[in-house]
């Protein structure tokens, strides 16, 4: 995944107070701040896999599992890595919290202030 150095990649649903938040932070540490919302732009299963290397997360951590879709759908079934990030490919606005990237960085921001560990 290649983003600018300087740039911030934040990739987040809109509705999300936390992510409100964050974004005004994310302005005051870079200039370049690209949002990316889950609902309009879709990332590929590479993409996620070097996502969440640069999280040093495991996918079922990002999930929201008190969302409708993990609920119905999800809850109690045990998937593979490939599963859970072909579930990340297709149903993004169960992930829980923005994620934001800078350069080889990058940060879950369950906190607005957690983007400061981008710096």
């Amino acid at each position: 995944m290649k983003v600018h150095p300087n740039e911030i990649l934040f990739y987040y649903d809109p509705n999300m107070s936390v992510a409100k938040k964050a974004i005004a932070y994310a302005n005051s540490i870079s200039s370049k701040v690209n949002m990316v919302e889950y609902h309009k732009e879709h990332f590929t299963p590479t993409i996620w896999r070097q996502i969440l290397e640069l999280l040093k997360l495991e996918p079922k951590q990002l999930v929201n599992k008190a969302h409708e879709y993990y609920q119905e759908n999800l809850r109690g079934k045990t998937f593979g890595m490939d599963d859970w990030i072909n579930i990340l490919t297709h149903r993004p606005d169960i992930i829980r919290a923005p994620i934001a990237i800078k350069g080889n960085t990058a940060v879950f921001v369950v906190n607005p202030t957690d983007i400061y560990r981008l710096k």
